[in-house]
């Protein structure tokens, strides 16, 4: 029988036959998310932004509709949100400094069943997630900014993964996930390098030339401003593919063996949004 010839009182009994068969399979998926979970060590580990990539892209390309991209990839990763937490007690913090959107950003990656732990700024981000007093930070990218350099630089701190919220009609903001333990490849990757010129004189070209050598597509290359005291000459440059793919392998051996490559700051999965474009 067609929806449209069905009552109201039919639909609905239809919709409480589906719910019951929805709830069970989602305890069926909670129940298999735990027994991976006792064969995982230590909290850190239970949340893999490549693996959680990949389950979110499959579910994406096996949607027709009528939910929308977006919507399949909300519901999915608060399902995923909830059965993380019956495998660990996942501690994520962002910069009060970011305001409402590092809260927002918090959410809409993690889903509503981590808990969020504000921290006074960026620096002190970076060291919570270093002194393991959180799992994972969550911090804006744009602008990249010397204190974010900074952080990067006087840390071990990788970037796990990547996305983006709206800010006002038309303009979003990007942040990033840190943490400690480097995202293996997912099938869609960026990878973000801080390079430093050398002298005034040098343009960007020379810094990128081996990336350039090694047919690697470059998708933003942004001035780090000046710092402090002294003209900056940093440069922050997202790469398509992982470090573990052979073309930005080589291109990155071929940096450090150079000068140009302050730091490696990590290999990711890409934003839903920007491995749809």
């Amino acid at each position: 029988m067609k929806e449209q010839q069905c009552s109201l009182a039919e639909l609905r009994r239809r919709i409480d036959d589906i719910d019951s068969e929805l709830l069970a399979l989602m305890n069926r998926r909670a129940r298999t998310a735990k027994a991976i979970g006792s064969l995982k060590q230590g909290g850190r580990d239970f949340f893999r932004p490549e693996r959680e990539a990949q389950v979110l892209r499959r579910l994406v390309a096996l949607n027709d509709g009528p939910l929308s991209a977006e919507q399949v990839a909300f519901v999915f990763r608060e399902i995923i949100s909830a059965c993380l937490a019956l495998e660990t007690h996942l501690r994520v913090g962002y910069p009060r400094t970011d305001g409402p959107a590092g809260e927002r950003a918090t959410a809409e990656r993690f889903g509503r069943c981590v808990q969020r732990c504000p921290v006074d700024d960026t620096k002190a981000l970076f060291l919570a997630v270093e002194a393991g007093e959180i799992d994972f930070g969550v911090v804006s990218a744009q602008p990249f900014t010397p204190t974010l350099a900074e952080c990067f630089r006087s840390t071990p701190l990788t970037i796990c993964a990547e996305g983006r919220i709206d800010a006002t009609p038309g303009e979003s903001i990007r942040y990033w996930v840190v943490g400690v333990q480097p995202p293996g490849p997912s099938g869609e990757d960026a990878t973000t390098v801080l390079l430093e010129l050398g002298d005034a004189g040098e343009r960007i070209d020379d810094a990128l030339g081996p990336f350039t050598r090694q047919g690697v597509d470059l998708s933003r290359i942004e001035a780090v401003p000046d710092g402090p005291g002294a003209p900056s000459r940093l440069v922050c440059v997202d790469a398509c593919g992982h470090a573990a793919d052979p073309p930005v392998a080589a291109a990155l051996e071929e940096l450090r063996a150079g000068t140009h490559l302050v730091r490696l700051l990590g290999s990711y999965p890409r934003g839903e949004t920007e491995a749809r474009r």
